[in-house]
């Protein structure tokens, strides 16, 4: 009886728990911090974070970012950027084919797109994918 109800305890702790996802991505000078919703949606994007050495240059909110996926890649795109940035592009390799999930800690190459005034700038970055329960 008692490991009945411990199971029926653990069940119902773990329907409840949320988790937070997304990715840490690093290379050649920038960071991106992407983080999913934690609501039904899941893996929908809710904020994507730019920065430098130099410190954040976009910050976007759930609609602003727009997620394309496929079975190898994940596109995250954001149009309307600020003064300093117009567009950014975060391009997620899944490094082979069917691979639509990746497990916590599991680092992946990345493409980072960024427009502005001046041009376009391409960076090559790893990113590591998180996930973690509230």
């Amino acid at each position: 009886m008692k490991k009945t109800v411990t199971a029926i305890v653990a069940i119902m702790t773990l329907s409840t728990l949320s988790f937070a996802s997304g990715f840490r991505c690093e290379g050649e000078g920038y960071r991106v911090k992407l983080f999913n919703s934690t609501g039904p949606e899941t893996r929908s994007p809710s904020v994507l974070i730019l920065s430098d050495m130099d410190g954040t240059l976009i910050r976007s909110m759930g609609t602003e970012i727009l997620k394309r996926q496929s079975e190898r890649h994940a596109v995250y795109t954001v149009l309307a950027g600020n003064d300093q940035v117009h567009s950014v592009q975060l391009t997620i390799q899944y490094g082979g084919e069917g691979r639509e999930v990746l497990e916590a800690g599991e680092a992946v190459n990345a493409t980072l797109t960024i427009t502005t005034d001046e041009g376009t700038d391409f960076a090559e970055l790893i990113c590591t994918r998180y996930l973690k329960s509230h």
